[in-house]
C-alpha cells in the first residue's frame, strides 16, 4: 500500500511523511520507505491592465510538493495507525493499493 502527501507547503509535507512514518513503523514489522517526489510547478501570466499595455503582466507561480509513502505490510493495525494520525493543515492524503 502507498501513500502519496501533497501540499504547497515543503515544510508541513516533510512533518506529515515523518509522522506517518513512525506511527506506521510501530505498526509494521516491514521498513517504511519515505521517498520525495518531483515538485510540480504551475506558473501563471497575469494582465495588470485588462484593456491597454498587454506587455504589463505580474508572473505568479504555485508549488506542489509531494512525498510517497510506501507501506510492506499493511495490517489492520496499520490502518487504525493511519486513521488516528494527525497530519497539519493542507496536506492532502491519497491512498493507493
Amino acid at each position: 500500500m502507498r501513500l502519496v502527501l501533497k501540499s504547497f507547503s515543503p515544510r508541513a509535507v516533510q512533518d506529515a511523511a515523518a509522522r506517518l512514518a513512525r506511527s506506521i513503523a510501530a505498526a509494521c514489522i516491514g521498513r517504511v520507505c519515505t521517498v520525495p517526489l518531483p515538485m510540480r510547478r504551475r506558473r501563471f501570466d497575469l494582465l495588470r491592465s485588462p484593456h491597454i499595455d498587454k506587455r504589463a503582466m505580474d508572473q505568479m507561480e504555485v508549488r506542489t510538493h509531494k512525498r510517497l509513502i510506501h507501506m510492506p505490510c499493511p495490517t489492520a493495525r496499520t490502518a487504525e495507525e493511519l486513521m488516528s494520525a494527525e497530519v497539519p493543515a493542507g496536506v492532502a492524503i491519497r491512498v493507493m493499493p
